[in-house]
């Protein structure tokens, strides 16, 4: 799960949009996740990195779904509502040509 959610946060900006992109493959755009369409939708992000057994997709599909036979966003997003980037991104504004205040350098 914890592989799944880092890289909801890299190709993701929020967990709607995440959200969206698992509901892309219920073929009808409904507004509910199967066992299925989030198998297709995890194994399209992850099967390069992971190897996603049964057992593995059916304990993520439990974690955010329940006991239920399905998943709503509102379910989704509580799971993954703190996707954001919390990393440290370090800009040298001297190469860029600006100071830390975003006044122009002259030349």
């Amino acid at each position: 799960m914890v592989e799944l959610k880092n890289f909801l946060q890299v190709q993701f900006a929020n967990s709607e949009s995440a959200f969206y992109f698992f509901q892309s493959f219920t073929g009808d755009g409904g507004h509910t996740i199967g066992p299925k369409a989030f198998e297709a939708a995890a194994t399209s992000l992850l099967a390069q990195r992971k190897s996603l057994g049964p057992e593995l997709l059916k304990f993520m599909f439990k974690r955010i779904a329940g006991d239920k036979g399905y998943f709503d966003q509102a379910a989704f997003e509580k799971e993954f509502e703190s996707m954001k980037f919390s990393g440290k991104q370090v800009i040298n504004m001297s190469k860029i040509g600006t100071t830390k205040d975003g006044v122009k350098k002259k030349a």
